[in-house]
């Protein structure tokens, strides 16, 4: 049977099946973060693990990974502070793009 392709923006070149979506998500938390060089020698065309991505380049990963996590409407696992979560007394930015503490209530 064919994997199911996933709606996409024709101009980008194949769409991506939910196999392909769900191995990128699986591979982001596997190697704990947005290390997409690493994902890709795991699961991309000479992957050392899999080959679930290896119709994907590294530049598909980095702009297809935060799409994924706004359409399914989930929160990354491990985001971009090496490898942990931000602390939750951590600094709000505030829209002007400056940093204001947090306010007590």
């Amino acid at each position: 049977m064919a994997p199911t392709p996933v709606a996409g923006n024709p101009r980008s070149g194949d769409a991506w099946t939910v196999r392909e979506e769900d191995a990128l998500l699986q591979a982001i938390n596997q190697v704990k973060g947005s290390f997409w060089t690493k994902i890709i020698a795991l699961h991309g065309i000479n992957g050392t693990e899999t080959r679930k991505l290896k119709a994907r380049t590294r530049g598909a990963l980095v702009q297809k990974a935060p799409v994924l996590y706004k359409n399914r409407g989930i929160r990354p696992e491990f985001l971009r502070f090496n490898g942990k979560p931000p602390r939750p007394e951590r600094a709000e930015e505030n829209h002007s793009g400056g940093v204001r503490a947090p306010t007590a209530e």
